[in-house]
């Protein structure tokens, strides 16, 4: 089998938060992902097993407190690769605008989430994806993945299927990116209270928010999200 958009929704659907449904779609979404990675078996039982024992509010509060209760485990990759600045405003942006013209459905969760991202990975031809996937998706799962294989969560084995499908469709050459932010902390959060937000204007401007002084692509040039995706821009 390809791996393609399905397989890709199928791994989406496994980090989606959980309803009434969510062992039926667990075993849906394991069955595709086997077809395409037969030898997942073992990092997909946890979660498909825990899902068919468990009621929904117990699965509803492990969701929550693995994906909301550290930002080492967010699942939105634009935090883990910018943080909390206009840089991640321009990423947003950027997804939600590949989300329309995929003509992928938004919802309750940022554009930049886990599971948009990776409904747009399986879309994308082959070389935008392979960029996206090497240089945000990739390592923002890979801190993912450490910090949960530390505290022996459950999820760790759906991160690791999702980032051996993430690494399918990185090109070889492609350049990947080193590292991503420290995730103990947002950037700007200091002594308990958010920092004072940058001035309108910069990259942060050119992405959505009005001003009567744009910015230009020499104000982006030091902090453009993957810039080959903002011809022009950056």
């Amino acid at each position: 089998m390809t791996i393609d958009a399905r397989v890709f929704d199928a791994l989406a659907d496994l980090v989606t938060y959980p309803d009434a449904r969510f062992a039926a779609t667990c075993r849906d979404a394991v069955e595709v992902v086997l077809s395409a990675f037969p030898g997942l078996e073992g990092d997909l039982e946890s979660l498909l097993r825990f899902a068919s024992e468990q009621p929904t509010e117990q699965l509803e509060e492990v969701y929550t407190r693995t994906f909301d209760g550290s930002t080492a485990n967010s699942l939105e990759v634009g935090w883990h690769i910018f943080g909390e600045n206009y840089t991640r405003g321009a990423f947003l942006v950027h997804m939600r605008q590949q989300m329309r013209e995929l003509g992928l459905a938004e919802s309750s969760e940022l554009p930049d989430h886990l599971t948009h991202v990776l409904a747009v990975l399986g879309r994308l031809p082959e070389k935008d994806a392979s960029r996206l996937a090497a240089d945000s998706v990739a390592p923002a799962l890979r801190t993912v993945k450490e910090s949960l294989a530390r505290s022996g969560n459950l999820y760790h084995g759906v991160i690791v299927a999702i980032e051996k499908a993430v690494e399918s469709r990185i090109l070889p050459g492609e350049p990947r990116r080193a590292a991503t932010l420290h995730p103990s902390l947002p950037p700007q959060l200091t002594g308990g209270e958010w920092a004072e937000a940058p001035e309108p204007g910069g990259c942060g401007a050119m992405f959505g928010a009005e001003t009567e002084n744009p910015a230009s692509p020499e104000d982006c040039k030091e902090a453009c999200p993957l810039p080959s995706l903002f011809p022009g821009v950056c």
